[in-house]
């Protein structure tokens, strides 16, 4: 009997491998797919447009933990891209995927300036869900660090804009 329910949960314990390797498998063939057709669509825009911005920033996305070196190339063309076409949403988004990139490397100082930059373009543009992310990322920088209140303080900012400017309950989860 000893034997046998060591082999169920042998058993047992191989199927669920089998699964999520599977699904893992499945994901990734996935994310290729989604990368391969932005890629495509990318390629066959001939317009310099904030499409053409979106589609950088999708890349960014889409590599950014898997591909830093990648997702970050994305970033620098998209804020390019966005200078040239003069697409303020683009450039703040630009610059926010610059700050989240050197985060994740932990260059917090890198990241904390393009974190700022981002964070002016976004208030001159009135952008406040675009505010509110440079906000949590800043908090999340200042919380590393052991800033606690500052951290906090910051957070109360986005607390603020989600319940007085952006009548965005869900935000407040965030």
């Amino acid at each position: 009997m000893e034997l046998n329910n060591y082999t169920m949960k042998f058993s047992f314990l191989i199927f669920v491998t089998y699964l999520v390797f599977s699904f893992s498998l499945h994901t990734d063939a996935q994310n290729t797919k989604f990368i391969d057709s932005l890629k495509q669509e990318l390629k066959s825009r001939k317009v310099d447009d904030s499409v053409k911005v979106q589609i950088l920033s999708s890349l960014y996305n889409a590599y950014l933990y898997n591909d830093l070196k990648k997702s970050k190339n994305f970033a620098l063309k998209e804020l390019e891209l966005s200078n040239k076409i003069g697409f303020d949403k683009g450039i703040a988004q630009g610059l926010y995927h610059l700050a989240v990139y050197y985060n994740n490397i932990d260059l917090i100082d890198s990241s904390r300036i393009y974190y700022n930059k981002s964070l002016k373009v976004f208030e001159q543009t009135q952008n406040l869900s675009g505010l509110t992310g440079v906000n949590h990322g800043l908090a999340i920088l200042e919380y590393s660090e052991g800033n606690y209140n500052k951290a906090i303080n910051i957070l109360d900012k986005n607390i603020d804009i989600y319940k007085n400017k952006l009548n965005d309950s869900s935000g407040l989860a965030i």
